[in-house]
């Protein structure tokens, strides 16, 4: 038994297009229907107004900040007995203060930021409140800061892990200038820092790195990082070409700072870092390939000496 098939009806203004190359050979023959009358445009209004997940959190946020949640968090923080109440206070004003200006802004001028440092100069600061304030530190005045450094070293001293990680992290954000990396680089930093380089935790490691990074493009800092003695060993182990290690390029810049000087060139080749180089120069990891140029300069330069 044979069925018919009824080809569909064709639009009366049927255009007829240019046959596409190969046209018969291959893909699906598919029919197209389209209306023969005029198109209209409508405005539709749609109420309520549908809102992003982005502006439903600030709306949220907001909506807590009018309703007095910054004052009662900062007066638990200075005023609690309950550590654990300022803590979770701590982590409040962190999250307000993740992503909205204005309350950034509204706790800045509340004394938000002192309350949180006298928090932070207690016992075993936690890493909520070193958090808040690094929302904080683009929103107060730079004369300010270096009361927020005497709090952050006290943190890298005294802190949990975490609240030490998220201190060095706040260094990195505040060291935007010349000016402000000497003053971090003189508050007693930099040794704290070169001690987080041996952290158990990659990230810890990783922060560390990136802070001293950017600190020792100022010749005093940079100088201070060389007298320590454990500052090439650590910065030489986080070379290491492994794909998660992802502190190796913050270890390439501060060992490029440092190998001016030949004691530090020594240190770096009795401790592997041209080996490491050449993986990570193949890798093509920024200054990797600069740095072992140089080190390697180095080297010849001190056998022509002795001869």
């Amino acid at each position: 038994m044979r069925i018919q098939t009824v080809p569909p009806p064709s639009s009366s203004k049927a255009v007829k297009f240019p046959v596409r190359p190969g046209f018969g050979q291959s893909g699906k023959k598919v029919t197209i229907r389209v209306t023969d009358r005029d198109l209209y445009h409508y405005d539709v209004p749609i109420s309520p107004e549908v809102i992003s997940a982005a502006g439903k959190k600030d709306s949220k946020l907001e909506f807590l900040a009018e309703e007095g949640t910054i004052k009662t968090m900062i007066n638990i923080l200075s005023c609690g007995i309950l550590l654990g109440a300022k803590e979770y206070a701590a982590e409040c004003l962190h999250n307000l203060t993740s992503s909205n200006e204005a309350l950034r802004r509204s706790v800045v001028k509340e004394n938000g930021v002192q309350t949180l440092l006298a928090y932070l100069d207690g016992p075993l600061p936690q890493e909520s409140g070193v958090a808040a304030v690094r929302n904080l530190v683009s929103s107060v005045p730079v004369e300010s800061h270096e009361m927020i450094v005497s709090s952050l070293v006290h943190v890298l001293k005294a802190g949990s892990t975490g609240a030490q990680q998220a201190a060095a992290s706040t260094i990195c954000r505040m060291a935007t200038s010349n000016e402000s990396k000497r003053m971090i680089g003189e508050s007693g930093v930099i040794p704290l820092l070169v001690r987080m380089l041996e952290a158990k935790g990659g990230g810890a490691r990783e922060v560390a790195a990136q802070a001293i990074a950017s600190l020792v493009t100022v010749p005093r800092n940079c100088r201070e990082v060389k007298r320590d003695e454990k500052s090439v060993t650590s910065l030489v182990t986080l070379l290491e070409p492994s794909p998660s290690n992802s502190a190796k390029k913050y270890a390439v810049s501060c060992l490029a700072a440092m190998c001016s000087s030949r004691k530090c060139r020594k240190l770096m080749v009795s401790h592997g870092a041209v080996g490491y180089l050449k993986k990570l120069a193949e890798m093509e990891v920024p200054g990797s390939k600069k740095l072992l140029e140089r080190i390697e300069k180095g080297k010849l330069k001190s056998f022509f000496s002795r001869k």
